[in-house]
Formats: C-alpha cells, structure tokens, sequence
C-alpha cells in the first residue's frame, strides 16, 4: 500500500547482507518453447475458414486449440538476432546503433556536427547518457534508490532510466535470486538475554529474584519445550495445590537445572535456525503484475522520449475485429507520437501507435500434465498474436472514418412497427419536455431508490419521448488518437507492427509483417477482389528476437540498441528512401 511512499526514501529498502528469515524458494524460469504451423494460400478454389464463427465458440481458456492458430496462416519464424529483427535502410545501411559511445567532440568538431544535423546529434548524445546508465551494477543502483550507499565513493547518478531502475529494484526482491545464501545459524542459548531483560534479572538491592517452578524443579519454558520431562506433561506435574513460599527456587538453582538440562537433549532436541541473506523477500509467482508492467514501461520510455514520442495505456478497450466478434486483447501500453501542434498535444492528442507493450503475469509453462503445459503455451502464443493483430487494425485505420455499430442500418434511422403515435401512451407527457435535460437528470446517482424491493422504484423511469430515439452503438475508437500506421512505407501494401513482450523478468520484441489485404479480410470475412497478385498476402510472417534478461547488463544494453534501431526505422524521413519497396516480403 505505501510501497510507492517508501520506495527512494530507505525506508523500504532491502539490505542484502542482513540475516532474515528465508523466502519462499525461487520461482523456475521456463519460457515458452517456440511453436511451428504450417500454412496455407487463400483464393477463391480454397476459401479461408470462417475467424469469427471459430473464435466465438472459446467460452474458456481450454477451448484454444492448435485449429485456432493454424486458421491465422501466420508464419511463426525462429527466434533470430536484433541486428535482423531491425530493418535495414534503403542503401543498406543498419538503423541499429552501435554499442560504443561517440567521442567526446572538441569546440570546432562538436559546431559543425550540430550545424550539420542537430537532430542526429542529439539524439546520439541521448542514447548514450542512456547506454552509461543502463551500464551500471545493479548493486550500486539499488542502494542509490535505496539511499544506503557505502563507503566514500559518490553514488551513481540516475535521471532518464530512474523509473526503470526503481522497477527493477521491486522486481528484484522477488525474481534476483544471485546472492542468495540459505545456511543453519547456531540454535539461540536460552541463557543469553537482551540488555533489557538482564536490567530486570539483576535486583539493585543484591537479592535473587525467586521463580515459580510449579514445583516440579523445572521452569515452565522448560516443560513447554519437551513435556515428557520425568513422564508427565506440564498439566500433570502442575501442584494440585497452592505452592507455599519456601518451594519457590532462586535463579542460581534454576540455571543449574536449566544448564542440566540442556546438557541432556542437547544434539537432539534443539535444532538449528535456518537463515537467508540476500535481495529476495519472496518469490516470483507472487510479484504483483503491476511492478513488471512498470519496469517495461521505464524501459522503452528512456527510448521513447527523444524521438517525440510518448507511452500511453488503453483509453478504450484493446479489440480484434473478426467480421462482427470483438475479442479483448490484453495490452498494457503502447508507444504513441506527440503531434506538432500544441494545442492537440495539451488536450491529450496522440498519433499512432508505433508499437505496443503487453506484460503476462504466467510463469506455470512446464506443468506435469503435458495437456495443461500445451494449453498454457498455446495461451500465451495467441496473445501475443492477438496483440500484434490488434496493433495492426490500429494502423490500418489510417485515414478512415469509424463505422459506428448499427450504424446505417434500418432499426437505427427508421421506427419500428409502422411508426406509430400511440397517442395512448404519450398523452400525459408533457410537449415541451427538454429531452436531453431529462437524460442527465436520470444519469445522475438517486439515494431514495436505493434498497427498495420494487422494480419500478429500482428501475430509472425514462421520458417516453426518450424511448423513441434511434441511435446507433457507442464509438469504439478512442476519440483523441489519430490513427497513423507511422513509419509504413508510402505505397507498399506491407506494414511492420513491432510488440514489446515481457515474462517473468525478461523481455523480447517480435515483429508481424502484414498485408493490407489480410487486415481487411479480417474485418470483412470477404476474400479481396481481385486476388493481389503477391500470394504471400494471406501468411503474415512474425519474427521474434531471443529473451532477454533485465539483470543482466550486457542483455539489457542489447535490448535498448535494438529498441533504439527500431524507432528511428519507424520514425525515418521517407524523402531520403528511393523508390523501392524494402517492406515487401
């Protein structure tokens, strides 16, 4: 609840060298092994199967099938590197940057650079203040966020990556398990006091303190910890009668029978303690979704920032539209441009997306029955797909106007059953009702109807005249985003939809390349005609890099570069690209 007050301040910090009880064991990696379908050609001899009447029979998660991937046609392609995941420009050069920093530039090279291009200048100076931050230790990072530093040195400064760093830092104490230490500490003496307990043991007047041993010779903590001491149980050697004063032992006659005691069980009554040091307080699978959703979202924000853009969750829910089915998609965020004018860009106007981010709190991928561990894979694999898809119709309604449900159609703009006037039931409202005053004053919350058992007294009485306006469903794109499939190759009928996805604490990119014609028979159900003369129109291609792990220096140095390589692909000036189509298949 006040992890977010806490965290920055110390106050919340884990300190990895202090001894504590043991967390949970680590929660096992298993990422999804890669799945294989074979695809087919769509045309009017071998038509495509029917999305929507497929995809509305799942009423639960164990309905998916292997059919339901096989009818997408998408070509799951290997994992391969970030340097082929990241297109190449027109001239063949690499969008990706590289890993060593530029040189620090002298007065007379560092004008002309920013006469030249300050654009690009800046950006590369962005990227590798980035880069150094990204490059630091986790250690020294967490105590800085921690403020408990050590030592002399000054501690590292943090600025763009420092909401990525405090995400990290809340998914380490579940998820880094590196300096985990569990070890037996010795069994605690009963003998040894607090300073405060041996204040109240030592009598400032000289005398022992006297203590009841329910007369059995034994204290009570004694008893309580092995009650078959002399045979008896601790209710059996309690005295039936009141214990007179001269049965009372001093605290010298009780440590002598306490150390004789233990003297006797000692190897095989008192067990040793068991012990941890390290980052972890618990275990993966019990890490709130929330904290990994914002640490992926730290991340591609240090990206998204210097090329104008910035990250955004779902105003409206994320849909595929198959014909008339609208499946939700889970989406946690997606990268969006700023636009230019500053007035739209005040009133929380955007354009896009340019790419998306979806976080999966599973982490059960290898179960013992080889069904549910098909099914859990399967599960994440469509939604993935499902958010690529999503991303993709996003793009594509790049210059169209929304088609609002019932929209046009006859029992939105026409009266039902021959449009009658029913003077009967309309002649005790009033003419000059204000109709729309009315809607509000029914919108509003009413105390006096609450918990009456009469469905009219529950029920808001609606203005007849109300009930005869024809309206059509509610808008389903959000109203203050201006689709743009940004970065899309003028005139080719391919787009490149680039996902961020992220498990357990790693994280991975995949592309879907896709054909204009493929997203409209998706919303259609109605094959194209004519046919395009590409055949590869109907097999989108995903490609996905390898996982990369977010504690891991070196990986998370690699996942930036490629992140930064695909927003300048996608936010390229296309007057420096030549004619030719570099997004077709």
């Amino acid at each position: 609840m006040f992890a977010g007050v806490l965290r920055g301040s110390g106050l919340g910090g884990i300190d990895p060298e202090e001894e504590r009880d043991p967390p949970p064991q680590t929660t096992k990696v298993e990422i999804p092994q890669e799945t294989h379908v074979e695809q087919s050609f769509w045309n009017d001899d071998s038509p495509p199967p029917a999305l929507d009447e497929l995809f509305s029979k799942i009423v639960r998660p164990v309905d998916l099938s292997d059919a339901h991937i096989a009818t997408l046609n998408i070509s799951i392609l290997p994992s391969c590197s970030i340097s082929d995941l990241v297109p190449l420009a027109a001239d063949g050069t690499s969008y990706l940057p590289s890993a060593e920093p530029e040189p620090t530039p002298d007065k007379a090279s560092y004008s002309d650079a920013v006469k030249s291009d300050a654009d690009e200048f800046r950006k590369r100076k962005d990227l590798d203040e980035r880069l150094a931050e990204l490059a630091m230790d986790n250690d020294s990072v967490f105590r800085t966020i921690n403020k408990t530093t050590k030592g002399p040195d000054r501690p590292p400064r943090l600025a763009y990556m420092r909401k990525f760093f405090e995400g990290l830092e809340n998914m380490s104490r579940y998820w880094d398990c590196s300096l985990d230490c569990y070890y037996d500490s010795a069994p605690q003496d009963c003998r040894q006091h607090s300073p405060k307990r041996q204040r109240l043991d030592n009598d400032p007047h000289g005398h022992d303190s006297m203590i009841d041993t329910t007369g059995t010779g034994l204290p009570a903590f004694v008893l309580a910890t092995d009650d078959r001491v002399h045979g008896k149980s601790l209710d059996e050697a309690a005295p039936k009668e009141p214990i007179a004063r001269s049965e009372f032992r001093t605290k010298a006659e009780i440590r002598r029978i306490v150390d004789d005691f233990l003297r006797s069980i000692e190897g095989s009554t008192i067990q040793p303690v068991p012990k941890y040091k390290g980052r972890r307080n618990s275990t993966g699978y019990l890490m709130p979704d929330n904290i990994r959703s914002d640490t992926v979202q730290g991340f591609v924000e240090g990206v998204a920032w210097p090329f104008q853009s910035t990250l955004s969750t779902p105003r409206t829910m994320p849909r595929v539209c198959f014909n008339k089915l609208n499946l939700p998609i889970r989406q946690s965020a997606g990268v969006y441009r700023v636009p230019l004018e500053r007035s739209k860009a005040r009133k929380g106007w955007v354009e896009g997306p340019v790419l998306g981010i979806q976080t999966r709190p599973e982490v059960n991928f290898n179960q013992t029955s080889p069904k549910a561990e098909s099914n859990a894979r399967r599960l994440d694999l469509l939604r993935e797909l499902g958010a690529l898809l999503q991303l993709a119709q996003d793009r594509h309604k790049e210059g169209k106007e929304e088609v609002k449900p019932g929209e046009g159609k006859w029992w939105t703009s026409k009266v039902r059953w021959g449009g009658g006037t029913g003077v009967q039931v309309y002649q005790d409202e009033d003419e000059n009702i204000d109709v729309l005053q009315a809607a509000e004053e029914l919108s509003e919350p009413t105390t006096d109807r609450v918990g009456s058992k009469d469905r009219e007294l529950r029920s808001p009485k609606m203005p007849t005249s109300m009930r005869k306006i024809l309206r059509y469903g509610k808008s389903q794109w959000d109203p203050k985003t201006e689709y743009k499939a940004i970065g899309k190759q003028p005139g080719s009928p391919y787009d490149k939809v680039f996902l961020v996805s992220s498990l357990f604490h790693h994280v991975a990119i995949l592309k879907l390349t896709v054909h204009s014609a493929y997203l409209d028979y998706l919303e259609s159900s109605t094959l194209p005609s004519p046919l395009p003369e590409d055949r590869e129109w109907c097999r989108p291609k995903m490609e996905r890099s390898r996982w990369y792990d977010l504690f891991e220096k070196d990986d998370r140095l690699e996942l930036f570069r490629g992140l930064w390589g695909i927003m300048t692909y996608l936010t390229r000036e296309f007057a420096q690209e030549t004619k030719s189509d570099p997004d077709a298949l």
